[in-house]
This record gives structure tokens, C-alpha cells and sequence, in this order.
């Protein structure tokens, strides 16, 4: 309704213009509406003294009545007012009589002015709404949002509005008023069929809505979509065209991009191996769904609104149990805004075959935060979980394999130092015995290795702790009168390889005690610490025994044994001894990791 009222309005006031020209949509300042209203005043007043020499008899105000219409058109009411007292006075004084002079007023003179006077409020009246309507018209064409021209059959513009102008590019309208729309507008490669077009409809009166390029000022092209109508003459024939267009360069643009957009996403979602799903609230309503959702869900999903209709997906839970509606991934990211990934879980396809899904799932949200959709995409793993179900009963087998290969050797270990033993026991002499003493403490420290490593979990580290404790029980055994004790923290892992070797100095470092420290001595004391110090290991081997001057002593097989296996593994060795303080190694290894100690004494019973 709104827009046929400005449509009326705009047709009103290009009528008022065609009639009165480019000055009626002027104001003008008030001495220029003086300017107006006196010259027209004149005019009359001179055509009626004119037609007085030929026509005498002619009623005195018959030019008055079109001065003071025009004037209420141009100037405004108070100036046809003005007109019209004016040429009260100035009729009187001329034309009636007596002439020339102001006399009595005769009743049919009376009447006259009477009559007068009724018909010039009839007529200002009529201007002024007259002039009113043509404002609002202005208004209206001023101030609407889209370009509207007026573009006479000859071509030329006739009105622009402001928008229209600045659309072009032009500093005011007086720069496009009078120019020729086709030549000045349109671009030249399109100018011939949009004349023979517009001249068509014109003829015919058909004008429909269509879109086309503008040409501005600058050389920028914009698109505008056009609405016609015909303003008609007096006689119904075709006067000018009044157009609106809108601006639909930007929307096009966007319309495109978007376009552009979606394609791109298709063609991401074509690709995708995995069934993609995007669904709204508040009931996951499917929004998008990936061509890969037949293949890997066994059919597409259901396009709909209600929540129920879930339930047909063939999800199952751990115990067997079918999904819930509100159990699956993406209406957990809908419904609660969670964020799932890596999700598996067994999937019946329609045609009853069970597979393994992998769901990633994520709320949509928009800049301000509101949850407006959730994505999700399922990736059929069946392939995989099978084979990673295969090679982890390969690893188990592997494993026990391991372990039992770690038993028997650590029991053949056992027996070759329970063979040593009993050679040791019978040995010859002193030496033997000590020779034999040192190989057993070897081999236990490899037994040792192979029991810690048949209890580890993961077939790689050991905990040396419990390694180490073991150590001293098996060495305390070796010796009579020396007694073994280990105070270690709990747990250190370590790495099997570094283990056997931290393990085997320290069972030379203890023989070598058991041998020299206390010899002559009824008894002695063989003390082993380990702690964890940030990520080293500390261990330190002390005696109290005879000790010796490191300048003067010569080290022995063992000692370089001992040192050999330490530069292996990255351990620093620190001996520190004087005779008859006995002797304190000191051992720093970086473990690959080291958990918190609780330190507690473990101490051997002799």
C-alpha cells in the first residue's frame, strides 16, 4: 500500500513538473517569490488593460484568476494571496467603476467582489494542497533508498533523485537532467538492444521488471535491478518513463561467492571417506549430508525433524544395547554442546552386517556463542579394527612367548649358578673360590635381569629397585661373616639394557668388597643406597673395611670391567677410599624415568 501511494505521489509530481516546468520543484527564498508574484501580478494586470481597449465589457478580475493560480504553484499561498489583494485593489481602482478612482460600490459591483473573493480561497486552496502533494512527491523522491529516474520518450532524463545521482557518481543532478539516458548510462556493448527493448515497451506499454549494468562516472559498472511504470499525458499517451532500481551489484556478488562456496564444500564433501552429517536444533533435523553416507552407513539418513526417527540408526553399545537417540555423537554435540573425537563403536547396516564407526562430532556456534548446529562424520574402521585386533593377539602370543623364553632362561641361569655354588664350596684354594664367587655374582645379576623383565609390562623397562634388592639377598649369600644390606627407593625403571649393565657393576663392586674390605676380620658390612635425584639415579656401594691409597693401588680386572661397563652406559663413577676408612663408590645414571621414591630400608638377615 505504501509503495503505491509514493508511486501515486511520484506520477503527481512529474505531472506538476511536466505542466509548470523545472521551477516548480524549486522554493526559492523569499525575495525571489516576491520577484515571482510581482512579475506575474504584472503580467495579468497588463494583459487585462490590453483586452480593456478591444473588449470593454469584460469583468475586471477575469486575468486575475490563473495570476494567483500560478502564483500558488510557484510562490506559494501567502504570495497568491497577496496576488489576489493586490489585484483586488488594483481592479477596483481601475476597472470598476468609477475609473480611474475609489467610489461607492454598486450591489451588482458588491457581489462581483464577493464572488471574488470566494473564488480566489477556492483556488488558493486548491494550490496549496496542490503544492503540498507535489512537496511530498519531492520528499518521497529525494529520500527513497533506491535510484529513481524519470526518463522522458525523447530519451533524455528528465528527474533524478539523490540516490540516483550519487549512484552515478555525479556532484548533483543538474549534471544528468536533459542528458540522454541510453548514451550517457548504458554501457556502449549493450546500448542498441536496451533502446530497441525500452522503445518496445514504451510503445506497447508493457514494461516488466529486468536487471542490467549502469555505467557511472568514474567507469564502474553496476548492476541495478530495474521496475517500471509509464506516466501518461492528458490525452493517455505515453509521457515519460519513472524508473526505481536497485543496487544488486553487492547481492550478486555474495549470491555468487556463495555459490562458489557451496561448491567448494561438495566437492571437500565428495571426497571425504567418511559419512558427514550437519543437523540443527532442536530435535536434529538433517541439514547436509556427504555422498559417502550411503557407503558407509549402508543408506542414506533420514531427512528429519523428529528425534524419534533416530532410532532407526543401527547403533550399538558395549553391552550389546541399541543407541538411544540421544546416545549418538552429533546429538551429544547438539544437545549438550559436547565435543567428541576418535568415539568407536559397533554399527549394524540395514542388511544385518556389523562394522566398527569412528565418530568425530563438534557443536556449530555463531559469533555470539548461541549453538545454532552440530557437525559430525563417521568413518568406517572395520578394516582396521580388524587388523589391529589380529596384531594384538599376535603381540599377546608374542609376549608370552617372551615371558616363557625369560622364565626358562632365568631358571638355566639359576642352575649354572647353583652348579657354581657347589664347585665354589669345594674349590682348592682361596683364589678358585674367589674366581667362582665373582662369576656367580655375574651370572646372578643377569638371572636377576631376566626374572625383572618376565614381570614387566611392557617387555621393555625394568624396575630396578626391586632388581637390586634382589642382587644383594642372592650376594649376601656368598659370605659368612659380610654382611649385605640395601636401603633403595621404589619404584626406578629402567631400561633393560642399561639395567643388565648397572646391575653387573654393582655385583662386581659388592664381590670385589666381600673379597678385600674385610679380610682377617671376623665381620663386616657391604652397604647399598640408591635414590632418585631429579631424573639420575644415585647409587653408592660402601664398605668399612682395610680400604687402600688410590695413588699407589693398581686397578685390577675387575675394576676395569667395571669401568668399561659404566662409559656404556653413560654412568658417572666416583671411588673415594683411604686405608683403614674403607671405600665408597659413588654411581650417577640418567634414568628414561624415574618415579618418586618412598625410601624404605630392605636389609638381608645375615
Amino acid at each position: 500500500m505504501n509503495t503505491r501511494k509514493a508511486e501515486a505521489a511520484e506520477r503527481n509530481w512529474l505531472a506538476t513538473r511536466t505542466a509548470f516546468g523545472a521551477g516548480a520543484a524549486r522554493g526559492g527564498t523569499v525575495w525571489w517569490r516576491c520577484v515571482q508574484a510581482g512579475s506575474i501580478l504584472a503580467a495579468c494586470l497588463a494583459l487585462r488593460a490590453v483586452l480593456d481597449t478591444r473588449l470593454p465589457n469584460l469583468p475586471p478580475f477575469i486575468t486575475l484568476f490563473p495570476a494567483i493560480a500560478v502564483t500558488g504553484l510557484l510562490a506559494g499561498t501567502w504570495a497568491g494571496a497577496a496576488v489576489g489583494l493586490l489585484g483586488l485593489v488594483a481592479a477596483d481602482y481601475l476597472w470598476i467603476n468609477p475609473r480611474r478612482a475609489f467610489g461607492p460600490l454598486t450591489l451588482s459591483d458588491a457581489v462581483s467582489l464577493v464572488l471574488y473573493v470566494a473564488a480566489c480561497a477556492c483556488v488558493l486552496t486548491a494550490t496549496h494542497l496542490s503544492r503540498a502533494a507535489r512537496t511530498r512527491a519531492q520528499a518521497y523522491f529525494d529520500v527513497a533508498e533506491v535510484m529513481l529516474v524519470v526518463v522522458g520518450v525523447d530519451r533524455r532524463i528528465k528527474a533524478i533523485n539523490r540516490h540516483g545521482v550519487a549512484l552515478l557518481g555525479a556532484a548533483r543532478a543538474a549534471e544528468l537532467i536533459g542528458q540522454d539516458w541510453f548514451e550517457t548510462c548504458v554501457p556502449a556493448e549493450e546500448r542498441a538492444a536496451r533502446l530497441q527493448s525500452w522503445s518496445q515497451a514504451v510503445a506497447n506499454f508493457t514494461l516488466e521488471p529486468y536487471e542490467s549494468e549502469i555505467v557511472c562516472r568514474d567507469g564502474t559498472r553496476r548492476l541495478i535491478r530495474w521496475r517500471q511504470t509509464i506516466v501518461r499525458d492528458s490525452r493517455g499517451r505515453a509521457g515519460a518513463v519513472l524508473a526505481s532500481g536497485d543496487d544488486v551489484t553487492d547481492a550478486r556478488a555474495t549470491e555468487a561467492a556463495l555459490r562458489r562456496s557451496e561448491a567448494r564444500l561438495h566437492a571437500v564433501l565428495r571426497q571425504v571417506p567418511g559419512a558427514v552429517s550437519i543437523i540443527e536444533p532442536p530435535d536434529g533435523r538433517l541439514t547436509l549430508r556427504s555422498d559417502r553416507s550411503e557407503d558407509v552407513l549402508g543408506h542414506l539418513p533420514i531427512l528429519s525433524g523428529e528425534a524419534v526417527s533416530w532410532g532407526h540408526y543401527g547403533g550399538i553399545r558395549a553391552d550389546g544395547t541399541p543407541f538411544a537417540p540421544a546416545d549418538y555423537p552429533i546429538m551429544r554435540a547438539l544437545c549438550e554442546g559436547a565435543t567428541v573425537e576418535a568415539e568407536q563403536f559397533k554399527y549394524r547396516k540395514p542388511d544385518g552386517s556389523l562394522i566398527d564407526l569412528e565418530v568425530y562430532a563438534a557443536p556449530i556456534r555463531d559469533p555470539d556463542g548461541t549453538l545454532f548446529a552440530a557437525f559430525g562424520i563417521a568413518f568406517d574402521i572395520s578394516v582396521r579394527a580388524n587388523a589391529e585386533r589380529k596384531l594384538r593377539i599376535l603381540l599377546d602370543e608374542r609376549e608370552l612367548l617372551l615371558r616363557e623364553a625369560d622364565h626358562r632362561i632365568k631358571n638355566s641361569l639359576q642352575l649354572v649358578v647353583g652348579m657354581l655354588t657347589l664347585q665354589r664350596r669345594h674349590a682348592a684354594s682361596p683364589d678358585t673360590a674367589d674366581a667362582l664367587a665373582g662369576a656367580i655374582a655375574r651370572v646372578n645379576a643377569v638371572a636377576e635381569a631376566h626374572l625383572a623383565l618376565q614381570l614387566s609390562d611392557d617387555l621393555q623397562t625394568v624396575d630396578f629397585a626391586d632388581m637390586l634388592a634382589a642382587i644383594c639377598r642372592r650376594l649376601d649369600a656368598l659370605s659368612d661373616t659380610v654382611r649385605v644390606a640395601c636401603a633403595c627407593g621404589s619404584p626406578v625403571m629402567l631400561e633393560v639394557d642399561r639395567a643388565i649393565s648397572l646391575a653387573l657393576i654393582v655385583s662386581e663392586l659388592i664381590t670385589n668388597a666381600l673379597r678385600h674390605a674385610y679380610a682377617g676380620k671376623l665381620a663386616g658390612e657391604v652397604r647399598v643406597d640408591a635414590a632418585a635425584e631429579a631424573n639420575d639415579i644415585v647409587l653408592t656401594v660402601r664398605d668399612f673395611g682395610a680400604g687402600f691409597d688410590a695413588a699407589t693401588r693398581r686397578p685390577g680386572l675387575g675394576s676395569r670391567v667395571t669401568s668399561s661397563l659404566a662409559t656404556k652406559i653413560g654412568c658417572a663413577l666416583q671411588v673415594q677410599s683411604r686405608p683403614a676408612e674403607g671405600t665408597c663408590v659413588t654411581l650417577r645414571l640418567r634414568a628414561a624415568e624415574a618415579a618418586s621414591l618412598q625410601t624404605h630400608e630392605a636389609h638381608q638377615p645375615p
